[in-house]
């Protein structure tokens, strides 16, 4: 079988089975499972691979992908939630129009992981605005003004990150996602992310999440939290990749969106806007962690699915009233193991994602590294490298005091679990997860962890061209 043969039907199918599905609509529920299945079945691929697979399609000046591991984990995610989706609802009618949409979605979710340049990911981003507002209003007409409002901020926030792009391009004539990181931090650089923690959700820009989240049907619920909102993450956990000085300020809008979600999930009586407020604490951690983003997105995505396609059968949303003795024993089930993964609780996927181990380790978790001493490199620096199935190698200078791996994780368990817990039950630790959180942020004697020193420049060498980060080897 030719190498391209599943890129092409992970990447290019979807869009291929809704044109198909319009003419044919008692065929939309195979051709969804089946896009699905390669979409998974590229992603663990990619996981699995010694290097990444770069495609160029339409010659050198085309669009240039990268199938990554790091693309790799959200395109086994998207494989799995959307496979979830499709079989939870195989006995129940459902319109053909859904399904096409559900299949662009598809397909602009796997364009987002493994765009290499601003363009193209601002292309993929609008086609899944239009696929997501288009879904949340194809169950009732009372969702208009949410699926409007959906479309609205995501139109502005857009806007924004064009302006950003133009402002990176007049400085590197390039609109490629490496060339974008290497730049000191600009004006661009701040359009470009108002636009992406907008479309993640993150922080004050993801305001719109719990209510778009909770009006919308449980299965787009599920897609939505457990999918899209991964698809504004992505860019933002490539650029911590590649440029130190943008993992910090990424990471302080995480670590602030993580104790929003869980204040106001504290105060939350609905039990969709408290999976969704979970969500919008979640995409906090995640770039907290961004060497390790890939499985704590599959950990969060399948943990959040199940939970919204739960909450179809639930006799209330009040979680005043709630009780779980009214419910099948699956729905138990989901209810029981999904929050406890989120929480990470070993052995369940979420614990590997949080516990930070040496393999998975982002810039604040890593332990320290001897330097290269023939090189005299010392501080952080990334480095996408082949043959390694982590996003990036971080060294680090022996003489910074560095956080101990699973300080972040901690922080992630203890909110995970207080946003499982009864509303009555969440309001006495909350003091303690915020000062578990705020201290994940600090070196391990007290003071607020320094950014590393740059690395060292060599005689004769060119620093920029030198220590210019790419995206991938």
């Amino acid at each position: 079988m030719s190498p391209l043969a599943l890129p092409i039907a992970a990447l290019l199918g979807p869009y291929l089975a809704a044109f198909l599905n319009a003419l044919l609509p008692s065929l939309g529920r195979p051709l969804l499972l089946a896009c699905s299945l390669s979409s998974a079945g590229l992603g663990l691929k990619a996981i699995l691979s010694s290097s990444p697979q770069l495609l160029a399609w339409l010659g050198p000046l085309g669009v240039q992908l990268a199938i990554d591991p790091l693309a790799g984990w959200f395109l086994l995610l998207d494989g799995l939630v959307f496979g979830a989706v499709v079989l939870d609802g195989w006995s129940r009618p459902q319109r053909a129009s859904q399904l096409t949409l559900m299949l662009v979605l598809l397909g602009g979710l796997g364009g987002a992981a493994v765009v290499t340049d601003l363009i193209s990911l601002y292309v993929t981003l609008e086609v899944i605005s239009i696929a997501a507002f288009l879904l949340i209003l194809s169950e009732t007409d009372t969702n208009l003004w949410i699926g409007l409002r959906y479309l609205l901020i995501g139109n502005t926030a857009m806007t924004l990150y064009l302006v950003g792009a133009a402002l990176l391009y007049a400085q590197t004539e390039s609109f490629g996602l490496s060339e974008a990181a290497a730049l000191p931090l600009c004006a661009g650089h701040v359009f470009l992310l108002i636009g992406l923690f907008t479309k993640g959700g993150l922080f004050l820009n993801g305001f719109w999440l719990p209510a778009t989240h909770a009006a919308a049907a449980a299965p787009i619920s599920a897609l939505l939290s457990g999918s899209v909102v991964t698809a504004g993450v992505i860019p933002l956990v490539r650029f911590s990749l590649l440029n130190e000085a943008l993992a910090l300020r990424i990471g302080t809008v995480g670590l602030a969106s993580a104790l929003l979600g869980v204040i106001a999930g504290l105060i939350c009586t609905d039990v969709k806007r408290l999976l969704a407020w979970s969500t919008l604490s979640q995409m906090g951690l995640l770039v907290l962690m961004p060497a390790s983003a890939g499985l704590f997105g599959l950990a969060h995505g399948l943990a959040k699915a199940a939970l919204f396609l739960s909450c179809r059968q639930l006799p209330t949303r009040a979680l005043d009233h709630w009780n779980l003795g009214h419910c099948r024993p699956d729905q138990r089930l989901a209810f029981w193991l999904a929050p406890l993964s989120l929480a990470g609780l070993p052995p369940l996927i979420g614990s590997l994602a949080k516990t930070g181990t040496p393999s998975l380790a982002g810039p604040w978790l890593a332990p320290p590294a001897q330097p290269d001493r023939d090189s005299g490199d010392r501080g952080v620096r990334p480095s996408l490298e082949p043959g390694r199935n982590n996003a990036c190698t971080w060294r680090s200078d022996p003489s910074d005091r560095r956080r101990r791996p699973g300080v972040v994780g901690g922080s992630g368990a203890a909110a995970g679990a207080v946003m499982a817990a009864p509303a009555p039950a969440r309001l006495p630790h909350l003091p303690a997860v915020a000062l578990q959180v705020a201290l994940a942020r600090r070196e391990p004697g007290g003071r607020p962890a320094a950014p590393s020193t740059a690395a060292a420049k060599t005689p004769g060498s060119n620093r920029r061209s030198q220590h210019r980060p790419s995206f991938c080897a």
